[in-house]
């Protein structure tokens, strides 16, 4: 897993009941600036429940505060890993 929200090299979509997913290539991870707004609006549309990353800017946190979208900490670990803790209520929630 990377540990930046905005900059991942991709992003993982779990189903938390059965832990099976699709990953995608970030296409805005390469952008001049902004990129973890871009994401959070990005992911905020597309209906996510909760994001699992290593570190989110406060920019984009503001944006999935907003939406109600918390997010959890879980650097070092794989997607898997992370979709288990969080199912499990294992993960840390990042504060904003």
């Amino acid at each position: 897993m990377d540990g930046r929200f905005g900059r991942s090299e991709y992003l993982c979509f779990l189903d938390l009941e059965t832990l099976e997913g699709t990953c995608e290539e970030n296409t805005l991870r390469d952008g001049q600036g902004g990129v973890g707004i871009q994401l959070a609006q990005n992911l905020v549309r597309r209906g996510v429940k909760a994001v699992i990353t290593g570190r989110v800017g406060p920019n984009a946190a503001d944006v999935l505060d907003a939406a109600g979208i918390p997010v959890y900490s879980a650097e070092g670990q794989t997607v898997k890993q992370a979709g288990e803790g969080l199912r499990q209520g294992l993960l840390t929630q990042i504060g904003i």
